[in-house]
This record gives structure tokens, sequence and C-alpha cells, in this order.
């Protein structure tokens, strides 16, 4: 069985409205979110879960084991 550790960073192409389509978007494993922030775009996978950041949201750890993500106004747009 995979786990978060065992998940390898890539890309994959992404459809974002505020980017105007596709968007070649880096993967990587959720873990990264610990020990840095990411910012968008960007697919954060788990074994049980994935995450996708649009174009200049950022995601941060909030010290807990849960992920904050900011988004701003002109990508809910």
């Amino acid at each position: 069985h995979v786990v978060a550790l065992d998940i390898p960073d890539g890309e994959r192409r992404a459809w974002f409205p505020s980017a105007g389509g596709y968007v070649a978007t880096p993967t990587m494993a959720r873990t990264v979110v610990g020990t840095r922030a990411v910012s968008g775009p960007a697919i954060l996978d788990a074994y049980d879960t994935t995450i996708v950041l649009p174009p200049d949201a950022v995601a941060q750890s909030d010290g807990c084991g849960s992920i904050v993500i900011s988004v701003p106004d002109s990508v809910m747009e």
C-alpha cells in the first residue's frame, strides 16, 4: 500500500478558470507542507486525499498536522 512518503513529485495538467485554461501543475506529497509553504498551482497527494491549490493560493501547516490554505479573491471570482 502507498503512503504519503512514497508519492513521487511529478506534474499534471489541471484546469484553472482563473488562469484561462489548462496549466502544467506540479504534484508532490502532502507532507512537504509540514516543512515549507507551497504556492499554487500545485497538487498535493496523499494516500487518502488530494488537495488542489489554484494559482496564487498558498498552503501552510498550522503546526498541528492540518493545512491552512489562503486563496486570493481573484481566484474566487
